[in-house]
């Protein structure tokens, strides 16, 4: 009997192994297919979002090494309000486009994964992420939040004045407030280059 469970022991160390590598595998062929697909829709993207993706790229990558580690990337996402599973966040985003299975958000991965959070999300979804978002910004106002406000909640750095600007070439008018579904219809129109467009007619 002692050997028969050592041999039982040994078979399922064996499996479980064999279990883990093979949804290793799996999870690699996945953020290729991730990586490739994202890569496709940033390609189409306009030079100046392309710039602007970068710049958060950057802002995230504050020891300039090439690469996001998963601690520098779970830091941002505290930011943005995911304070108690930020590190699990962080991990299941980066295992999203880890092609090569280092752990770590490249530039080439970052692009893709910013495109499968947006372009190649259903419009549903990224609606209720943003929903979220503008809930979590502190506000003055329940209903409103000031370009101040909303300025200081973004992860990436932007200047009230320049964010003002954006909103006013989007409606036409200075905005120094605006609702949830405002927000929500400014930032959907900043996904699909609308207001890259306006710039430049």
């Amino acid at each position: 009997n002692g050997e028969t469970w050592a041999q039982k022991k040994a078979s399922a160390q064996a499996m479980t192994g064999q279990f883990a590598e093979s949804l290793k595998k799996n999870a690699v062929a996945t953020a290729k297919k991730n990586v490739k697909r994202g890569a496709e829709f940033f390609d189409q993207l306009q030079p100046a979002l392309k710039t602007e993706v970068f710049s958060v790229f950057s802002s995230w990558d504050a020891r300039n090494a090439g690469a996001v580690a998963p601690f520098e990337l779970a830091k941002n996402m505290e930011l943005m309000g995911f304070m108690a599973t930020a590190d699990r966040v962080a991990d299941n985003l980066i295992r999203l486009v880890d092609d090569d299975g280092s752990g770590l958000l490249t530039w080439r991965k970052c692009r893709s994964l910013f495109m499968l959070a947006t372009a190649a999300r259903p419009m549903d979804e990224r609606r209720r992420d943003l929903e979220a978002f503008f809930s979590r910004i502190n506000k003055g106002s329940p209903r409103f939040a000031t370009v101040f406000e909303i300025a200081k909640a973004l992860p990436f750095q932007i200047r009230d004045e320049d964010l003002a600007t954006l909103m006013y070439v989007y409606f036409g008018r200075v905005k120094p407030s605006v609702s949830r579904s405002e927000f929500v219809e400014w930032i959907e129109a900043i996904e699909m280059s609308e207001i890259l467009a306006k710039r430049e007619r």
